[in-house]
């Protein structure tokens, strides 16, 4: 209920944050929902509070849970803290998908993803060319399969033409597959999704 803005979901989320973080317990089971409303619905205090979770903690469970949740806030500039995040020491290359795949499929994210793979993508292949290119194919696939227009087509194809990567061919075509896919169940439903979209409450321009 809470991804859907029922308050007393999102209050209780909190809340149950806000206990966990000052020495209460929290079920491992509900770390992951509670973590990402706390993000969906916060701010750069939040976002604080979840990176110094993240310092404090050595299990490699929960980082990766936060990895994911931090992916979930709505505003650029906190987006980006969180992309320049995934790059720091602090995350080892392994987990770095975790962060940029849920980045890539929030919608107020997905284009912000994109845009820092490019930037970083000399840099990727420097990390990973090497035994990691099964995680560049998750990057891949994590930042554009949620596009759904004819432009950021375009856009993935170009890039890819132009920045070959020979171990990641299949995920590549597939992820076009899917931007095509995404594009065609648009056209066909777009008003019964804008619709739906006004009737929750959702900024449906973000979606398109």
């Amino acid at each position: 209920l809470g991804g859907y803005g029922d308050e007393a979901t999102i209050g209780e989320a909190r809340n149950r944050f806000e206990s966990y973080i000052t020495g209460g317990s929290l079920d491992p089971d509900l770390k992951s929902p509670v973590y990402s409303l706390v993000s969906e619905n916060g701010g750069q205090e939040e976002l604080e509070k979840l990176l110094n979770l993240y310092d404090r903690t050595d299990l490699h469970e929960e980082k990766n849970r936060i990895l994911a949740a931090i992916g979930n806030f709505q505003t650029e500039e906190i987006l980006r803290t969180v992309l320049e995040f995934t790059f720091s020491e602090k995350v080892r290359p392994q987990d770095l998908p975790v962060a940029l795949t849920h980045i890539g499929q929030n919608p107020k994210g997905r284009s912000i993803a994109w845009e820092f793979v490019k930037e970083k993508w000399q840099t990727l292949m420097d990390r990973y060319h090497e035994g990691g290119l099964f995680l560049i194919g998750r990057i891949i696939e994590g930042t554009t399969t949620a596009f759904a227009t004819a432009d950021k087509l375009r856009d993935v194809n170009h890039f890819f033409k132009t920045h070959k990567v020979p171990g990641a061919k299949r995920t590549i075509k597939q992820s076009l597959e899917t931007i095509r896919l995404n594009i065609a169940v648009l056209k066909r439903d777009r008003e019964d999704i804008k619709q739906w979209l006004m009737e929750h409450s959702y900024e449906a321009a973000t979606w398109f």
